[in-house]
């Protein structure tokens, strides 16, 4: 019964997109930055994004997957936004299940949260590429203006 309701109340929803943002990043060249200049990771990234990919094999292609999804989330939502988009407001991590998503902070979170804002996230890597690709939308009841 539980599943009905679910599913009967996420057909009421209309999703209206209102900001995309894509970024591509060369996992080498952000690897030659890290290396440079040391504060580049502890003032973009939070604590929990650089636990996560300093546990993995390749920690420059997971940063640079988040450093994609940063920029693909500021493209997504600048212009909807009042003032700057502080970096680490934006934290990437992942669902249950394993997809990635998204934790705002602060004024940011709130900023978004006023504007009934969601996103959806898309991560993606190869030996030398990391991508992001961010669709920003609003979650309106059927009926309701978005």
């Amino acid at each position: 019964m539980g599943i009905g309701v679910e599913v009967h109340e996420a057909a009421q929803r209309h999703h209206t997109i209102i900001g995309i943002g894509c970024d591509i990043q060369q996992i080498s060249s952000l690897k030659q930055t890290m290396d440079r200049q040391s504060r580049f990771v502890p003032s973009l990234f939070t604590a929990a994004e650089i636990s996560y990919c300093e546990s993995r094999g390749r920690p420059e292609q997971h940063f640079a997957a988040r450093w994609a999804a940063k920029e693909a989330f500021y493209k997504a939502v600048s212009r909807l936004l009042e003032g700057p988009i502080p970096f680490r407001q934006v934290e990437i991590c992942h669902a249950n299940g394993g997809q990635p998503c998204l934790n705002l902070y602060g004024e940011l979170k709130q900023q978004c949260e006023a504007r009934g804002l969601a996103f959806y996230l898309s991560l993606s890597h190869s030996a030398d590429m990391a991508m992001a690709y961010i669709v920003a939308v609003t979650h309106n009841e059927t009926g309701a203006s978005p």
